[in-house]
């Protein structure tokens, strides 16, 4: 049953990019004040660098998603086919 909790509507997904920006930005604020070797000084520096991850993360898990569609699975990820 969870996995249909966790599985995303359709008329979600393209907000997506746009959650995971906002997220990390307000994880760069977080990170800011939380962390000594943060690498940013300034809470703009900070929001830029969240942003930046998360939308990173975000086109990460879509080549990934869209590489598993178009080859049917994942069985050449190890096996020196790519």
């Amino acid at each position: 049953m969870s996995p249909q909790i966790w599985k995303p509507c359709t008329a979600t997904a393209p907000f997506f990019p746009f959650i995971m920006a906002v997220c990390g930005g307000t994880l760069g604020i977080i990170g800011l004040y939380t962390m000594p070797d943060y690498p940013a000084k300034d809470v703009i520096t900070a929001i830029t660098v969240g942003i930046a991850s998360g939308l990173a993360a975000t086109g990460v898990n879509q080549m990934y998603k869209q590489y598993r569609e178009s080859t049917g699975s994942c069985s050449y990820i190890g096996n020196g086919k790519i």
